[in-house]
């Protein structure tokens, strides 16, 4: 259940705007925040059932569309690529002896890291 719970709030992250307001606040509530079917019906005023559907029927359309899209797999591509990358670059720049192509060098390894610490695409 954890790990269900886990991908639908990565899917939540890269696809969320994608649901209605109400759709995502439930599922940003339940996933997110780790509240119950209750507490989530509490705070937006709708039955525990209500919640239920909100909940499948979102989860469904998150499925669907990255079903399409595949945007987490992109992501985590892209990250492994750039940190072999970064990694590979580390490995050679030892090597450079001559100061503007070692500064060349750092700059693009500054840039690399940067996207690495990004959360999103």
């Amino acid at each position: 259940m954890f790990e269900k719970n886990l991908s639908l709030s990565r899917l939540i992250g890269f696809y969320g705007e994608l649901l209605s307001e109400r759709q995502k606040e439930i599922c940003t509530l339940y996933y997110d925040d780790d509240l119950s079917l209750a507490e989530v019906a509490e705070i937006v005023g709708i039955s525990r059932q209500g919640v239920r559907d909100a909940l499948k029927k979102s989860e469904a359309n998150l499925r669907e569309i990255d079903d399409k899209l595949h945007l987490p797999d992109v992501f985590d591509e892209r990250n492994r690529l750039l940190a072999d990358i970064v990694r590979r670059l580390d490995t050679v720049k030892s090597a450079v002896h001559d100061k503007s192509a070692l500064d060349t060098l750092e700059e693009a390894l500054s840039d690399a890291r940067k996207l690495l610490s990004k959360e999103v695409l």
